[in-house]
């Protein structure tokens, strides 16, 4: 009987664990806390309009999503957390027109539709399309030239519906001498043409 107690106390013990830690006493994470979320290299969002700005810190976290497996229902409050400034303030303006249901509903989807809406307008988006399209290799390097082209390509998905199609409009902004040392090769993926350049 005094070991029953002792092992009741001990699940006991181990509930309250997982319920601050959010860890099991096996050692698994079962419901990440924000703390969690937040130390796994999540980042502060203050609010600036610019599209690659934007797009970069949704993707940072939606890894940090992944990499600390954040449940669904938390992923917008864990994010909203991490706005700071003016996002701050535009998020709590719109969060207080959601209606009750939505407020208590809200994922990480609606969030991120909201958030795009709000910091990358149209026009910007357009205006990141077309230089895309008019990019060149010229006088940066091929790594600075590359990360460009990658930024900028997010907003020309249209211009890009296979690999084949980026691989040619990377090659056609390289420099000529490159371009062609480049275009001599079996190029068979953008990685290859990347490393060729």
């Amino acid at each position: 009987m005094a070991e029953q107690t002792l092992e009741e106390r001990k699940k006991n013990g181990d509930k309250e664990k997982e319920k601050v830690t959010g860890e099991s006493s096996k050692g698994e994470t079962r419901h990440p806390s924000f703390k969690t979320f937040k130390s796994s290299s999540a980042t502060e969002f203050s609010g600036v309009l610019n599209p690659i700005v934007v797009i970069t810190w949704i993707q940072n976290t939606e890894k940090v999503f992944r990499t600390s497996h954040v449940d669904n229902e938390d992923k917008a409050n864990y994010v909203s957390a991490m706005l700071f400034g003016k996002a701050l303030v535009w998020w709590e303006a719109t969060y207080e027109v959601l209606n009750r249901f939505d407020q208590e509903n809200l994922s990480w989807e609606i969030f991120r539709t909201r958030l795009l809406g709000k910091y990358c307008p149209l026009d910007m988006m357009k205006r990141l399309e077309k230089e895309f399209l008019k990019l060149k290799h010229r006088g940066m390097t091929v790594i600075d030239y590359e990360t460009q082209f990658n930024q900028k390509a997010r907003f020309a998905t249209k211009y890009i519906p296979t690999e084949d199609d980026k691989i040619q409009l990377f090659l056609d902004g390289l420099r000529y001498e490159i371009r062609d040392f480049v275009a001599n090769r079996d190029v068979l993926s953008f990685v290859k043409a990347v490393e060729y350049a």
